[in-house]
């Protein structure tokens, strides 16, 4: 968010703030900053946060064939469905990035159902974006999807802008890798993948684990996960695809290639878009022709960003 300010918090400035937060947080956030005027003053504080990226897939292709009208018409209804997601679960709106949207829990507020609300807001953006592309379609306009990435983790927040621009954002790793996460999603077709800090506190949620991730300018991996849905939303189709794919990685851990292909070809006999599967039944056949494994045979490593 980038807007010009005054550190002055009475009067018209107070009416300032709150005007100019509402646009990218919850009252009861805006509230907490108005309480606090410290946080808006240059510089930033360490703090632990749970980090969005959601990506609209396909938006430059899309852009060379579709009319600019069009295009910024499409863009429009998936930034307003999604932004409203955001700040509904108590997400700070960080920023737009072209096609891209940064958003973070954690600050100025902190909250115990930080990790939980950024992914619930994460399905909560699948499910408006189906009604999104049904009021596209009506229209005669293209429909879309996205991508999403969530990363727990310590990172700088507070207004880390210029002294003529105010920008209250949020770096550090902890942002790179959400970013990295969300570019994940084309290697495994997925729409939503979280990092394992993230999972790790949040409950509820049905997921399963596409395995140790290293992607590109980051040495150390880390476990990463496919969030499906809410646990009591999900169907027992969704259940079964997830029971399927964790006993084919079980077989893929142990080595036996052969096992875990049969499990993965199962699994895509019953559902021929699982792109998990496809992955590793890849990864299974490729490796069954490996003479000799390094100790970190089983890190995917990305390096592309």
């Amino acid at each position: 968010m980038a807007a010009s300010f005054s550190y002055a918090t009475e009067g018209r400035e107070r009416k300032f703030v709150r005007r100019t937060f509402s646009r990218y947080m919850d009252g009861k956030l805006v509230d907490h900053v108005l309480e606090h005027p410290e946080l808006l003053r240059p510089g930033g504080r360490r703090c632990r946060v749970t980090v969005f990226f959601a990506d609209i897939a396909g938006f430059t292709s899309m852009s060379e064939r579709l009319p600019p009208e069009e295009v910024v018409e499409i863009l429009r209804s998936a930034l307003n469905a999604i932004t409203e997601v955001i700040i509904r679960n108590g997400g700070v709106i960080d920023k737009y990035i072209g096609d891209a949207v940064m958003a973070f829990w954690g600050s100025p507020l902190a909250d115990p159902t930080d990790e939980e609300n950024a992914c619930r807001a994460a399905l909560q953006c699948l499910a408006e974006l189906g009604q999104t592309n049904q009021r596209l379609r009506a229209r005669g306009l293209s429909e879309i999807d996205i991508r999403i990435g969530i990363n727990t983790g310590e990172a700088i927040v507070g207004n880390l802008g210029s002294d003529r621009i105010f920008d209250y954002t949020a770096i550090g790793d902890t942002v790179n890798l959400a970013s990295r996460l969300e570019g994940a999603n084309k290697v495994f077709r997925t729409r939503i993948i979280v990092a394992g800090e993230t999972m790790a506190a949040a409950h509820g949620l049905l997921a399963r684990s596409l395995g140790r991730l290293a992607v590109k300018g980051r040495a150390q991996p880390v476990e990463v996960f496919e969030l499906l849905a809410e646990e009591e939303e999900g169907n027992e189709a969704l259940r079964r695809r997830a029971q399927l794919f964790r006993q084919g990685r079980a077989c893929f851990m142990a080595r036996d290639w052969a096992g875990a292909a049969v499990g993965f070809e199962e699994l895509l006999a019953a559902f021929p878009t699982d792109g998990p599967a496809a992955y590793y039944l890849d990864r299974c056949r490729a490796l069954a022709h490996c003479p000799e494994l390094t100790e970190e045979w089983d890190i995917i490593r990305l390096d592309s960003k």
